[in-house]
């Protein structure tokens, strides 16, 4: 990883980007880019949601360290807390669980939105019965983990707006 100017000094950060990805263990943000060390500044949270911490991560990037100048969002298939948003949503009583584990349900209900706005455009383009077709809980996760990428960058780009015109 590199040594500092001097014995014990970090080498300073010169990542290009700052990437919010999901915590998922299979999805490595700096192996999917092919990227070393130092080359991104990676939040990673659980179904990628932006909270506080995450955005003060961000934040930090792009106010303290001037090599970033690109700031992404990035959703995968298979997320897990999106698919237990989709659960959740299709299956009531299935939040019933989650109730008393706080953390839990704070993420799937960071997701939530976007697995309504999937289901609302799902049936929008394919008709009501499409709750009916085989496949659909599929189609909705995969619908739903684009659209919570998609307003996660959004709220990105509006709270730093800012900082990426620069």
């Amino acid at each position: 990883l590199g040594l500092g100017a001097r014995p014990g000094e970090p080498i300073p950060q010169t990542p290009m980007a700052a990437v919010l990805g999901c915590a998922d263990a299979r999805v490595p943000l700096e192996l999917i880019f092919s990227q070393s060390a130092n080359d991104l500044f990676v939040v990673r949270v659980a179904g990628n949601v932006l909270g506080g911490s995450s955005v003060g991560s961000i934040d930090f990037a792009l106010a303290r360290i001037p090599s970033v100048r690109l700031v992404a969002v990035v959703g995968h298939t298979g997320c897990g807390a999106v698919t237990a948003a989709v659960d959740a949503y299709l299956d009531p009583t299935a939040y019933l669980g989650l109730s008393a584990n706080l953390p839990l349900r704070g993420i799937v209900d960071s997701v939530m939105a976007a697995v309504r706005g999937a289901d609302t455009a799902l049936r929008a383009l394919h008709g009501d019965p499409v709750v009916e077709r085989r496949g659909y809980r599929q189609a909705l996760i995969d619908a739903a983990v684009v659209l919570n990428a998609a307003v996660a960058a959004d709220a990105v780009r509006r709270i730093f707006a800012e900082h990426l015109s620069e």
